[in-house]
């Protein structure tokens, strides 16, 4: 493997990896927001509510599972967004090299050119 393949690869391991943790935080976040909801609604003295209850408190203030889904669904948003943007970054430069590259040996054949024929 040469280096620009390499490069290539490392980048899109780096972007696969990215992709789950961003879905992992992301369902996990959804499921705690889902299984605070049901609580609510189940009524007094379910296991829910209770295990919600004796969550620690953060900062002095008790937090529900809400919140702290809601928490994971925006780091997980922020994953996904840096991540796409890296890629994209990546991806534009990559084809304006390769642009380059291919304008460059355009003009290198055609001063060959031009030089046989005169």
């Amino acid at each position: 493997m040469n280096k620009l393949e390499k490069i290539k690869r490392r980048n899109f391991v780096f972007t696969i990896i990215s992709y789950v943790i961003s879905a992992l935080l992301g369902a996990f976040g959804l499921s705690l927001i889902i299984t605070s909801i049901i609580g609510d609604y189940l009524g007094a003295g379910n296991a829910i509510k209770e295990a919600e209850a004796a969550t620690p408190d953060i900062l002095g203030m008790h937090l529900s599972w809400r919140f702290y889904g809601l928490i994971l669904v925006v780091i997980a948003v922020v994953i996904l967004l840096i991540t796409v943007f890296v890629t994209s970054k990546k991806s534009a430069d990559a084809q304006r090299i390769e642009k380059t590259r291919s304008n460059r040996t355009s003009l290198k054949l055609e001063n060959i050119e031009n030089k046989e024929n005169n």
